[in-house]
Formats: C-alpha cells, sequence, structure tokens
C-alpha cells in the first residue's frame, strides 16, 4: 500500500475506515459537499485542514445550478 503523498491528505478509503465507515460512504459525502477530496492521480485522497474547516462552516462547498 502507498504512503500518503502529502503531510494532511489521507487516503479516502483508509480515512473513511478510521471513522467506521465504508469508502461507499465517504463517495457519498464527496458528492454532497460535505468533504474536500483531491486526487492525485486516480487516487482519492481527503484534505483534512479543509474538511475540518468545511464541517466547522468556514468554508461553504461550491452550489452547482439546478438543470
Amino acid at each position: 500500500m502507498q504512503s500518503d503523498p502529502l503531510p494532511g491528505f489521507e487516503l479516502r478509503s483508509k480515512w473513511a475506515a478510521r471513522l467506521g465507515k465504508c469508502d461507499t460512504t465517504a463517495y457519498r459525502w464527496q458528492r454532497a459537499g460535505k468533504i474536500v477530496v483531491r486526487y492525485f492521480g486516480q487516487d482519492p485522497y481527503v484534505d483534512i485542514e479543509a474538511t475540518a474547516a468545511r464541517i466547522r462552516g468556514d468554508d461553504k462547498p461550491k452550489r452547482r445550478r439546478a438543470a
């Protein structure tokens, strides 16, 4: 298994496992804008600091325009 690319980023599946959730749940949270995920290649990594700011309410996710 590969190590984390940078401090402050953790593989989405490992991050979800620490919370007792599965990667599918983390993916749903990502699509809903509850967590911040950056892709390095094809691997999704959770941006820990940006996610914490989003949970605190310091950062609002961009809202897509309704179709």
